[in-house]
């Protein structure tokens, strides 16, 4: 198997026409197409419609180690991957996602799991029908015993988080199949962001020109209570209103349910049919050895009976039929009636019914003998000698038929959903989910995903086209979709409320502060309920000197004893008034301000020689491997930044007296900052009286990054943080390996300092927030770069969906989003109603903007900005630009403004506020 990694331009034409309905041309950032033979590839540019723009082909022979995550935000996730199956299976509370606390059901092995989907074409002339597995797994085919079963030929997945397209390849079937596979995901709307299913959407066309019969069906594993030695499993199927749902549960008990709880498999189009409950072994992909003497023994598979009927047996069994079995002694003295009901409650098993049948099928003269002879069979197939169950039961399978006439096309969907309402910490603290305040049980989940569905795939397909609507190119378009899949892979949202991030999946704590202040960004853009709500959970905790608090461990009612990390405090002072500024929620500043107000007291007191910046306890920090000592440049950007914010706040909160004595420290800190740590060519890492380190951090001035981000004036001397950006460029980057966190370009000891993980490493999360840094003081093509190396070194390596520093799927990488708001220059101050456009990018762009409120895109055409809405609103009543304006026009009226002009820009002042909604543009010329 080979793997063909192709980057599109996502101002070329749509590479998933066929497979994601577009809104305008634009291609998914990422596609893989996976074939057999690699000689079989199609060269980009050469016949090949579907690759536009600039390609670059990765050959590879691993699988993609990464893919896009399936479910909601607080509900554990299920992904998807290019060769077209469902991996990790993390909905159970338990694995990294859980702390890897013990479950009721066992954690599945490596490799995709428990979902398959396999598709049966046949048209009248065809000799025999054609059935293809829809994924790729060269250790799944039985090509002796089912020859028929086979591969699709090639994949082409296209990945625009929060959406998933594939295309399944294979010229020697009648009908183009693809599928869009989703969970709902749309700004503003956590609840529905928070639904713990997911969609799988076939589109299926006839291609040939005479009617096909096609089918479809989804075979589910059941995998409830599967660690324990009774599992008491019970399945259940449900028709209504075009639907027909299988709900899988389990009356298990155990002193630690985690694992507890149900899933639901639901079809909606075509013609139905079914299996209620079966055997695993029954099930694809292998078969069922079944011991008989009347051969020698027989080879059982649903899909041979698939094959040929193209539907399912409709059978109905709810429960596990080897408990329900005539003893052997009392098989002779069964009356005729009596055997007669046991075959036929038995036979509510579709691999026993299939036994019966084809025994029937065999023997024209089957009699009660012969059934009785069977039953015994059935027994020494179901049962060991002392008595327990030799097979696993509970797999349960979904079919949809459709009849297609040549050019037709139809639409069958799968929708999966779950429902493991007992989240526990290791220490068994019932933490529960969110979800389960508004569902009983997982077929509660499946039916509001079903009646829901066309809003929730309108909206969500419309944020992912946005997303990759931009000139900006593939990297950044890539960068800004694919790390929100965080949002779904490593979040917590507990019952009564409580909303947490794990700083890498399932390791090092939840709300990291520091983290969290570089990953953030999109939280609060998009469900800024949840990080309102986790500061005013996890500031709770700060401590009598004032410091924050580092994380949660292990459940949201303890954390760590991290609080001298002394960047922390500056970090927090920061996320507070973007907080506000993105929201204008008065009620949160006030109720954060005492807190602010302790933590700058604390940070002002590590200043022991007045100079304004902090100079004691400055050695530990959250860069926790490295020796740093005195005054160093990332903490004192910290702490200029903090200032910054905090004033803003005190200004906008009466809180005049705060605002004017931190003013005059600003003055002397920024100050300090140029004089004491600019070596003339950046910022040292560290001043310590007389001694200095001259290693070169990328974080040096992650104050000025933070706080110019969200729309505060710089202080500091401009040219030296030009110097400093080049110096960090010169130094640090490689378009090879990326951005270091640091370098030791003067050599000493600082060669030795630089050889610790930290210190030498790459972390995607700092390189993303120093090229958003970049990209904000007008340096697009220099950041692009950066997003560019990080782009390319992640599809290299399989895991573009998860960036590692500490544990994978690391949520500082979250930062990304940061880029966005630096490319199109997005700074809300939501409290004054004002909005500052200020694109970094010189001629014609085009990107998109996001809140919580809606989202669309920002056009500039030569001398005329276009803000589009796409969904939902946005609103304002000031709006700051770096472009002349004469006029401001909203379908196709002249808005009534005032205009105050300066050298480098202008500032509209509507007569009454503007409010954008779907559908509508504001045109400024």
């Amino acid at each position: 198997m080979s793997f063909s990694r192709r980057k599109f331009l996502t101002t070329a034409a749509s590479a998933g026409g066929t497979v994601l309905a577009s809104r305008s041309s634009i291609a998914a950032p990422y596609r893989v197409s996976i074939q057999r033979n690699s000689a079989d590839l199609v060269q980009p540019g050469v016949g090949d419609a579907h690759a536009p723009g600039a390609s670059v082909s990765i050959p590879a022979t691993m699988p993609m180690g990464s893919g896009i995550p399936l479910g909601g935000i607080g509900t554990g996730f299920v992904e998807i991957r290019a060769d077209g199956c469902f991996y990790e299976w993390q909905i159970f509370n338990a694995g990294p996602w859980g702390q890897n606390v013990r479950s009721t059901t066992a954690p599945p092995p490596p490799g995709p799991q428990y979902l398959r989907f396999l598709m049966r074409t046949r048209t009248a002339s065809s000799n025999a029908p054609a059935l293809r597995r829809l994924y790729l797994r060269q250790d799944e085919y039985e090509v002796y015993s089912l020859p028929f079963a086979q591969d699709i030929e090639s994949i082409d997945y296209f990945a625009m988080f929060p959406m998933t397209g594939l295309r399944y390849n294979d010229p020697t079937v009648p009908v183009n199949a693809s599928a869009q596979v989703f969970s709902p995901f749309i700004p503003g709307q956590a609840r529905d962001s928070a639904t713990p299913g997911f969609h799988v959407v076939f589109t299926l066309e006839n291609t040939s020109n005479e009617m096909v019969d096609v089918s479809l069906a989804g075979f589910l594993d059941n995998p409830l209570a599967s660690a324990l030695p009774l599992r008491n499993l019970s399945n259940a199927l449900t028709q209504e209103s075009g639907v027909t749902r299988l709900l899988m549960q389990t009356q298990a008990q155990s002193d630690f349910p985690s694992g507890i709880g149900s899933l639901c498999f639901s079809v909606t189009g075509g013609e139905h049919s079914w299996i209620n409950g079966t055997f695993r072994e029954y099930i694809a992909p292998g078969y069922l050895r079944w011991k008989t003497d009347r051969v020698d023994f027989m080879v059982l598979s649903v899909l041979q009976e698939f094959w040929k009927a193209g539907r399912l047996p409709d059978t109905s069994a709810e429960r596990d039929p080897s408990y329900r079995l005539p003893e052997d002694t009392a098989i002779d003295t069964l009356s005729g009636a009596a055997l007669a009901q046991a075959v036929e409650r038995l036979c509510g098993d579709a691999a026993i019914a299939r036994v019966f049948a084809d025994a029937r099928a065999a023997n024209p003269r089957f009699n009660d003998k012969d059934a009785r002879e069977l039953l015994r069979e059935v027994r020494k197939n179901l049962l060991d000698d002392a008595g327990a169950p030799r097979l696993s039961w509970g797999t349960g399978a979904l079919a949809s038929s459709v009849r297609l006439a040549p050019g037709q096309k139809e639409e069958v969907r799968f929708t999966l959903s779950w429902h493991f309402p007992h989240h526990l910490s290791a220490d068994g603290q019932e933490m529960g989910h969110m979800y389960s305040n508004w569902y009983k049980d997982a077929a509660e989940v499946n039916r509001f995903l079903c009646t829901e569905y066309p809003r929730h795939r309108a909206a969500t397909e419309k944020f992912a086209h946005v997303l990759t609507d931009t000139s900006c190119g593939d990297a950044l378009a890539f960068a800004w979709s694919s790390q929100l899949s965080t949002l779904v892979f490593n979040t917590w949202w507990t019952r009564d409320g409580g909303y947490a991030i794990w700083e890498g999946l399932g390791c090092c704590g939840l709300s990291t502060t520091d983290v969290d202040y570089d990953g953030s960004f999109p939280i609060v853009a998009l469900f800024p309920e949840l990080k309102l709500s986790q500061m005013k959970r996890i500031i709770a905790y700060q401590n009598e000197q004032g410091q924050v608090p580092h994380n949660f461990k292990h459940t949201l009612r303890q954390v760590d004893n991290g609080f001298a990390r002394v960047d922390m405090n500056p970090q927090f002072v920061m996320m507070v008034c973007r907080d506000y500024l993105w929201t204008g929620d008065k009620q949160y500043m006030a109720d954060m301000w005492p807190h602010v107000v302790r933590a700058m007291a604390f940070t002002e007191s590590l200043d022991t020689d007045g100079d304004g910046l902090p100079d004691r306890g400055t050695g530990l920090q959250t860069y926790d491997a490295w020796g740093m000592r005195g005054t160093p440049s990332y903490i004192a950007s910290l702490w200029i930044g903090a200032l910054r914010a905090a004033i803003h706040l005190a200004q906008n909160s009466s809180h005049g007296a705060e605002a004017s004595r931190w003013s005059a420290l600003l003055s002397k800190a920024s100050a300090a900052y140029d004089t004491l740590l600019f070596n003339g060519e950046y910022y040292s890492l560290w001043v310590d009286g007389k001694a200095r380190d001259e290693v070169c951090m990328t974080d040096q001035a992650s104050g000025e990054w933070f706080s110019h981000l969200i729309g505060l004036a710089t202080t500091t001397s401009r040219e030296n943080l030009n110097r400093a950006l080049d110096a960090v460029m010169r130094y640090n980057f490689s378009p090879e390996s990326g951005l270091r966190n640091a370098t030791a370009p003067r050599g000493g000891l600082g060669l030795l300092a630089v050889a610790n993980g930290q210190a030498g490493g790459v972390w995607s999360g700092i390189e993303f927030a120093f090229a958003s840094l970049l990209i904000d003081h007008g340096r697009y093509d220099q950041g692009a770069r950066i997003v560019e190396a990080i782009h390319r070194r992640y599809l290299r390596a399989g895991q573009p969906w998860n960036h590692i520093e500490c544990g994978g799927h690391y949520s500082r990488a979250m930062s990304s989003w940061a880029t966005l708001l630096a490319a199109s220059g997005f700074k809300p101050d939501m409290p004054r109603q004002a909005l500052k456009l200020t694109p970094a990018i010189d001629g014609n762009f085009r990107a998109p903007w996001a809140m919580a409120s809606g989202f669309g895109t920002i056009s500039r055409v030569e001398q005329r900005l276009e803000i589009e809405c796409v969904e939902g609103s946005l609103g304002f009543r000031v709006l700051s630009l770096t472009m002349p304006a004469q006029f401001a026009r909203l379908d196709g009226k002249i808005l009534s403004v005032r205009m105050n002009k300066t050298d480098t820009s202008v500032t509209l002042e509507f007569a009454s506020p503007v409010t954008l909604v779907a559908g509508q543009t504001l045109s400024i010329e």
